[in-house]
């Protein structure tokens, strides 16, 4: 009995024992457990944040991955020349395997392409490069994508066409390179063999170390692949595209294919300077920017909205026929392919925005009469210094136009072209006389905005040779003198403009200025940049004949900046003052009148021209680094009531 006793009692220390070890290592679990939940907690209210707050790496713009990706391909130092991995891969592997599978997931990504060639005979493609486009055909849509052009470039004719046929569908393409790559591209372009431009909206090309005669051979290649028996070009090659720029290409190498969609036009020619003559000294148009081929263009892009020609504009080789049925003559092949005599007129209907610099006046008329362009709305010209230079070659085109351009049956009907719609007008000129030029034979009722701009004040000072002894005054100043309304306009009565700046122009008569000022009944803002003169302008402002006649009687707003003439703030002060003297006594009187202690019966006022019936208040002044303009002058127009915004010279 005392036997059992003992063994139950040492099997019950035993079992107290052990629910003891359990119980501590319960607890030690329990503890490890809420230590776990808590870490869980943590990690998931930190994704919760990471979802709410920011934005997922799916959701950024293709622009910025792009960005993300070429930083680190270029940024990587380049592998040596034996390597035997690929360049791109290797440099993906860099970034995360969540931002490359992410990447990789999307095709939207890959739809801006960038091809740099250098197309240099030196030096061929590297053995990577080569094994890679090798194997292109061979890999997966996706993969073909990994190459950057930036990193290894395309430096032989075999490797360009390769990657041009094997283009994927893409949005945007620039093309950077030699004359051999666009030939290239014109050919393919040509026989539709670049099946991924079906989908492209953004066209960019730039040839490198372009001049006339390269340009010329251009054109002289494929006007011989255009002339002769070739297969016809796929009419929806590029149906999408919506922007197209040109820098020292010519316009041939866009093939004539329906582009319904292209709204954004730019063509620039920076290598049109060059002297390029022939034997007898007279510089040679290039037929890159002839009008036949402009012509052409238009054609079969009738819904340009902007179109900028840069440095150069058109040359007119091929005279104007109106009487040419259009459909008729677009109709045959022949006007397509070979050198048509006569063009016949090509209205750009949708027309808004034109930038046409480096061209002279007439050329800008035979731009319209060729392109009519009647909803034009906004338009900026720069007008080529017309002036020989015997010393050195004259900076543009010699001959930019023709006498025979226009035919003598139209000298009547084409004497003036008017522009309805436009709205905002700016001129750029070198000298006084490029005005004249500009506007002599457009009509413009509805213009609202005009700035006329000096673009030659950089240059201040500088000698010329175009006089024999002496220097002209229009390069030894850099202001350009300003001439009478009726000089410069077809029609000087400019009855809806409401803003006109002037920037580098000399007025050097007051009766100059007081011709302006007579013909703007509307203008509310009048601004003078590098201005002299601009007191005689201030000064044409106040009223005349005892306050019965008072210029510009709905101007509100001046701006002056950089003016040098001496008492501005004088002609200022008594401009604003007698102005506001003239409105008081324009305004309508609330009163009964009084003659001899009798009332009267007022007379009704009888409302002036363009409804204007009250002179309206200078309310606001800008003056910026007018060095006669002193602190009195600012702290009288206060008085007045005018809202100065005044900065004054450093050099005061």
């Amino acid at each position: 009995m005392e036997a059992r006793r003992s063994r139950v009692e040492r099997e019950t220390l035993i079992l107290d024992a052990k629910l003891e070890i359990l119980h501590s290592q319960q607890t030690k679990l329990n503890a490890l457990l809420a230590s776990v939940n808590d870490d869980l907690n943590e990690l998931s209210r930190q994704r919760k944040f990471l979802n709410d707050t920011l934005i997922p790496f799916y959701l950024l713009p293709n622009e910025l991955i792009c960005a993300i990706f070429n930083f680190v391909i270029d940024s990587s130092p380049p592998p040596p020349l034996d390597a035997l991995v690929d360049i791109v891969p290797l440099r993906l592997s860099q970034i995360s395997s969540r931002l490359r599978g992410v990447a990789l997931s999307r095709g939207n990504f890959w739809r801006r392409f960038v091809l740099q060639a250098s197309d240099t005979e030196e030096s061929g493609p590297r053995p990577i490069t080569r094994q890679f486009l090798s194997r292109l055909g061979h890999a997966q849509r996706v993969d073909a994508f990994y190459y950057n052009n930036a990193a290894a470039k395309l430096d032989t004719q075999s490797s360009r066409l390769l990657l041009l046929i094997r283009l994927p569908p893409i949005s945007s393409l620039t093309i950077d390179a030699q004359s051999s790559a666009m030939l290239d591209l014109a050919s393919h372009l040509s026989m539709g063999l670049i099946a991924g431009l079906k989908t492209l909206t953004s066209l960019t090309l730039h040839m490198r170390r372009a001049s006339l005669p390269e340009l010329a051979s251009i054109d002289r290649r494929l006007g011989y692949h255009r002339t002769r028996a070739s297969p016809s070009i796929p009419q929806d090659l590029l149906l999408h595209l919506t922007h197209l720029e040109l820098k020292d290409v010519p316009l041939s190498v866009i093939p004539a294919t329906p582009l319904p969609r292209l709204h954004d036009v730019s063509i620039e020619f920076t290598c049109i300077f060059d002297t390029f003559h022939d034997a007898l000294g007279e510089q040679i148009p290039a037929s890159h920017t002839s009008n036949q081929y402009l012509a052409r263009f238009f054609r079969c892009a009738p819904n340009i909205k902007r179109l900028a020609l840069l440095d150069a504009g058109p040359f007119f080789l091929k005279p104007l026929n109106p009487g040419l049925n259009a459909e008729e003559f677009w109709a045959d092949q022949s006007s397509w392919r070979a050198e048509p005599t006569e063009v016949p007129p090509v209205p750009l209907t949708e027309l808004r925005e034109l930038e046409y610099t480096a061209t002279q006046g007439p050329a800008f008329f035979h731009f319209l009469s060729f392109f009519p362009s009647l909803g034009l709305e906004e338009l900026r010209i720069g007008i080529l210094d017309t002036h020989r230079n015997e010393g050195e070659p004259v900076r543009g085109p010699r001959r930019l136009i023709r006498d025979n351009m226009l035919p003598e049956s139209m000298d009547g009907v084409l004497s003036s072209i008017t522009l309805p719609c436009l709205r905002s007008a700016r001129v750029e000129v070198t000298s006084g006389e490029g005005w004249k030029y500009a506007f002599n034979r457009i009509l413009m009722p509805a213009l609202e905005t005009l700035v006329m701009e000096n673009v030659n004040v950089a240059h201040p000072l500088m000698k010329c040779m175009h006089q024999a002894a002496g220097a002209c005054l229009s390069c030894t100043s850099p202001f350009a003198v300003l001439h009478r309304v009726e000089s410069i306009f077809r029609d000087p009565r400019l009855v809806k403009l409401r803003r006109l700046e002037f920037a580098g122009v000399d007025i050097q008569e007051r009766d100059v200025a007081e011709n302006w000022v007579g013909y703007l009944p509307a203008l509310k803002e009048l601004v003078c940049d590098y201005t002299r003169g601009a007191n005689l302008l201030i000064s044409s402002l106040a009223p005349r004949g005892n306050g019965a006649l008072v210029p510009c009687p709905a101007l509100e707003r001046i701006e002056l900046w950089g003016c040098p003439d001496v008492d501005i703030g004088k002609s200022i002060m008594r401009a604003v003052e007698n102005r506001l003297k003239a409105s008081e006594r324009s305004a309508p009187s609330t009163g009964t009148a009084m003659v001899n202690g009798r009332k009267i019966k007022q007379l009704k006022r009888v409302e002036r021209a363009m409804g204007v019936t009250t002179v309206a208040k200078i309310h606001a002044i800008k003056i910026g680094a007018c060095e006669k303009f002193s602190e009195e002058d600012a702290k009288d127009l206060e008085k007045l009531g005018v809202e100065l915004d005044w900065t004054a010279s450093s050099e005061a």
